[in-house]
Order: structure tokens, then C-alpha cells, then sequence
């Protein structure tokens, strides 16, 4: 992680994050992202009306890959997981499971020069950036027996995505209300 919680976007934060991706040496073996993940999603959401979007960057394999998928489906109600893999010997299954697993985007680029990478990072910040409604609630006017999305849990929805609501009324109630 560059940095032990989240900070605002400016200028100076993206040129410290940019010299500390620079400077940092990735070639150290095995890759351990479940704990860095585990530690970017459980955290409390800063404003609940702005979901948040993590983007992973690999060129290869990690330790533990279904444990992560896993973690990052758990917390897709709350969090998009966007993913890059680059090169040839990354691990395309991991990049496109972990974005489909957190809802979210995935690019494989074997080509990986300047204009290339800048196009699909713009076009990812770009979704990532979509309007969201935010604190879905459904009303239902009958007592229901079950109701799916199972509340708290409802997930974040962006622009041109479906919602949908349903529930299981009790029988006492539909006979009452269709007489």
C-alpha cells in the first residue's frame, strides 16, 4: 500500500503516489495482495455516498487468489476492484476474476507502451468516475417473508446498470389485499 489510509486527490498526492510507484522495486517474488486488500476494503468507507474503487496492478501471480477473489466479492456492495495485468506472463484468469468478482473493470495489456497504457487507464478512471446511487432502499408497503437485496447489503449502482428488487410476501397478505 502507498499510504496507511486514504487520501484526498490533488496534485501533490498524485505526483508523491507517482514517485513512490517509480521508485518502488517490483520484482520481490511472490505477491501477498490479500492482506493489503483485506486492509483497503474492511476499512470504513469514508463518505458512504462515494463507493470505493481499488485498482490492481500485476504482472504476474499471487499467494492465496481464491482467498482474495473471495474477500473482494464479500465487499463488492461497498467497493469496485478494477484490475491491469501487464505482459504476457501475468495471470490472466486472477485479472479477470478479481474484477468480476468486485464489479468492476479489467484490461490485459501485453502491449505496454506509454499510449496504450494511458488509454486504458483513462478509460477505467473514466467508469470509475460514472454516477452511483448510493444507500439503495426498497419499500415495500406488505410485510415480507424475504427480500433480496438482503438489506444492509445493497449494492451500489452506476450509470446504465439494472436494479433489481424482489420479495416473497406473506400469503396472509396477498389474500387479505386480493380478497
Amino acid at each position: 500500500m502507498l499510504y496507511e489510509k486514504s487520501k484526498h486527490y490533488t496534485k501533490e498526492t498524485l505526483d508523491d503516489s507517482v514517485n513512490k510507484i517509480k521508485s518502488s522495486n517490483g520484482n520481490m517474488g511472490g505477491t501477498n495482495l490479500l492482506s493489503p486488500m483485506k486492509a483497503i476494503i474492511e476499512a470504513k468507507l469514508i463518505n458512504v455516498e462515494l463507493p470505493r474503487h481499488v485498482f490492481v496492478l500485476t504482472d504476474g501471480e499471487i499467494e492465496n487468489s481464491k482467498e482474495t477473489c473471495k474477500l473482494i466479492s464479500e465487499f463488492s456492495h461497498q467497493t469496485r476492484v478494477h484490475t491491469f495485468g501487464f505482459g504476457s506472463g501475468v495471470d490472466k484468469y486472477l485479472v479477470k476474476e478479481m474484477a468480476k468478482n468486485g464489479k468492476g473493470k479489467y484490461y490485459i495489456l501485453e502491449d505496454t507502451s506509454a499510449s496504450n497504457v494511458k488509454t486504458k487507464v483513462i478509460e477505467a478512471l473514466k467508469f470509475a468516475t460514472k454516477p452511483a446511487l448510493t444507500n439503495l432502499k426498497t419499500k415495500w408497503s406488505s410485510n415480507v417473508q424475504l427480500e433480496n437485496p438482503w438489506p444492509p447489503y445493497v449494492e451500489n449502482f452506476f450509470s446504465g446498470e439494472t436494479f433489481v428488487s424482489t420479495a416473497i410476501l406473506k400469503r396472509s397478505e396477498l389474500e387479505e389485499k386480493l380478497g
